[in-house]
């Protein structure tokens, strides 16, 4: 996971986490000399070929998505902030 710096671009933090997928950010805030972000994490990609619009329409496969799971990641800054 990368952290970039809004003004210059440079990577501001790095972290390796286990692999996850997502699509959306709950929040992001800064506590403690961290970035926290909360999102919406599934265990791999499955998710993007399980929206077909086919599957979509048919209610005995859009049952069966694949769930996501709020998680919160939270990214010590360099420096402590």
């Amino acid at each position: 996971v990368h952290v970039l710096d809004r003004r210059s671009g440079a990577v501001e933090v790095h972290v390796v986490q286990p692999p996850f997928f997502f699509f959306h950010v709950c929040n992001t805030f800064e506590a403690d000399g961290a970035v926290c972000v909360d999102l919406c994490a599934f265990d791999d990609p499955e998710i993007v070929s399980s929206l077909s619009l086919e599957r979509l329409t048919d209610d005995s496969q859009a049952r069966d998505l694949p769930r996501s799971r709020v998680v919160r990641l939270s990214l010590p800054r360099r420096g402590g902030g």
